[in-house]
This record gives C-alpha cells, structure tokens and sequence, in this order.
C-alpha cells in the first residue's frame, strides 16, 4: 500500500481544509425588559482533500446499473435502471493502492455551504432572573459529484470533513 501527499499541500496560503463565516443580527426591545433577536449566519468550508488512486485506470472498471422499483414515492414513480455504479476487475483488486492525497480542486469541483436563520428571545423579570429561549434552523447544500464523477472513473473519493 502506497500512499504520496501532494508537495503542494505542505506549505503556502490556501492549501489546508478550512472554513469561513459571517453572520448579522438584531436586536429589538419589544416589551419592558424583554427582546427578541433575528440572525443569519452562511458558513461554507473551503479545500477540500481528496485522494486519487493512480495504481487503477478506467480499463480496470466495468459499469453497472441497479434496477430500481416501482414506487409513487420515487421521483417520475421509480422504475427503470439507475447506471453510473463501476466494480473494479477482478485483476485490478490485486493491486496495490497507489494513493495520491491532493485538493479536490485538482480533480473537480467540491463545495459545502450553510444558511441558517435563529432567533432568541430574552426576558429579565425581576430579581435577576434571565429567561431565554429561541430556535435555529439551518439549510446545508452538498456537491461533490465532481470529485466522486470524474471524466476517468478511478477509485478516486473525497475525505470526510467531519
């Protein structure tokens, strides 16, 4: 098993996993001492790492569907073949992993983003009792199909950032 990290991941600006956010509130008084609070906040991360293995080309896959059923609760009501799906030859699991750890960004495009939206609510009746409650509710978009589907279909996956 053979595994190389990409020399460009080991030094300068922009080459490690990392995320960026920013956010806004407000704040009102609604009542005497009590207020409430509206925020938003986008979070996105940034660098992915994925990890290509260059011991496997396209010549050692072999495409696959899988039936899917009939079913009201699929999209279009189900039915039909799902294709995209590759086992590896029989010969190519053989081989060693030749594993090269780079940006996904080398290999296709790969990004993760959250909206999220919360709001609090404050009250301070007397004898300095603080009473606060709120909620949050988020909204997380995922796309890493340029990652897992390049143009030469390999053994090539994306890092869990979690």
């Amino acid at each position: 098993f053979e595994s190389t990290l990409d020399p460009a991941l080991l030094s300068g600006w922009g080459v490690r996993p990392g995320d960026w956010q920013w956010g806004a509130s407000v704040q009102q008084e609604v009542l005497p001492r009590m207020s409430v609070e509206l925020g938003y906040q986008r979070r996105w991360l940034v660098n992915f790492l994925a990890t290509d293995n260059r011991a496997r080309g396209v010549e050692d896959h072999t495409p696959f569907g899988i039936n899917v059923p009939t079913d009201a609760r699929l999209p279009d009501g189900g039915g039909g073949v799902l294709q995209g799906f590759y086992n590896v030859t029989p010969t190519a699991a053989t081989r060693l992993n030749d594993n090269f750890q780079t940006l996904a960004s080398n290999i296709g495009d790969q990004t993760q983003s959250t909206d999220s939206i919360n709001m609090n609510v404050t009250a301070r009746p007397r004898f300095g009792l603080v009473v606060q409650g709120g909620f949050n509710t988020a909204k997380t978009h995922t796309d890493s199909c340029g990652v897992r589907t390049p143009s030469i279909p390999s053994m090539r996956y994306s890092w869990p950032r979690w």
